[in-house]
């Protein structure tokens, strides 16, 4: 068990839902603030019947994403840093009931947070993950 996290970024819909067979993931916890994509596959509506028919379960927390307008204007390193420090006091404490929520989940049932971003050092995902691994000991793993 660990707190698996996965951004899908360059990756076939095939490709992803493989990688969830493969380590025997249960159930995806989409953490996009708006669960509507570009890519094929990664609609809320879509991924959620294509993992449910693979037998893995899917859960959204639009509560835990980023907003596109905080995402908008992330150019540099340094952004991103800004928008990880507001994503952890404003976000994170303002949403702990859910991240317990996630932690006690995690804790019984092989689950991945999913979130677009390819790089976990520039994803919200990474924090809260670190904070989920805080309350439940587990250790975070990022798939790639």
């Amino acid at each position: 068990m660990a707190v698996y996290t996965i951004g899908y970024e360059g990756k076939s819909v095939d490709e992803f839902l493989n990688i969830l067979i493969n380590r025997g993931i249960q159930l995806i916890i989409d953490v996009r603030h708006n669960p509507i994509a570009r890519s094929y596959g990664y609609h809320k509506s879509t991924i959620r019947k294509l993992s449910e028919k693979l037998g893995i379960d899917y859960l959204h927390f639009q509560e835990l994403g980023v907003t596109s307008e905080k995402r908008q204007s992330l150019k540099t390193k340094e952004d991103y840093r800004e928008l990880m420090k507001y994503y952890k006091s404003n976000i994170l404490m303002r949403e702990s009931k859910s991240v317990d929520q996630i932690a006690t989940v995690m804790k019984v049932k092989p689950s991945i947070l999913m979130c677009v971003e390819k790089d976990p050092s520039y994803c919200h995902r990474t924090p809260l993950a670190n904070e989920i691994a805080k309350i439940n000991s587990l250790p975070v793993v990022n798939l790639a």
